[in-house]
């Protein structure tokens, strides 16, 4: 569903869109200045307003690895946003969880701020 955002947005920033032919643990090949990246899209909604968005990193009911892809992008519907995770991120994960609000009490979940990984 976000596979087009991200595209547009790639291409607002410099990079050509490339997608594979063949079936591969990447959607898109982006490039700009020679380099190339394997990027995984993702959409994520909210099912609940606690500020939080679980965003599922499995596909076939595999992890996605480093040496698959080299970046992870997010479209997050309710915000008309794009994040972008690195390997350190999503390696080997089964979800990420992505905060939009200001939390109202502390926990042990590692959130990643949204504000701090857009694209």
């Amino acid at each position: 569903k976000g596979q087009l955002a991200i595209q547009q947005r790639a291409n607002d920033l410099g990079y050509r869109v490339s997608v594979p032919t063949i079936a591969c643990r990447y959607d898109l090949i982006l490039e700009r200045n020679g380099k190339m990246l394997r990027a995984q899209c993702k959409f994520a909604s909210c099912e609940k307003d606690d500020g939080v968005i679980r965003c599922c990193l499995r596909k076939h009911g595999k992890n996605y690895k480093k040496h698959e892809i080299d970046i992870l992008l997010i479209f997050i519907e309710p915000l008309q946003k794009i994040v972008a995770l690195y390997d350190k991120h999503f390696h080997n994960k089964k979800e990420v969880l992505l905060r939009y609000k200001p939390a109202q009490t502390v926990n042990g979940n590692q959130c990643f701020n949204v504000n701090n990984f857009l694209w």
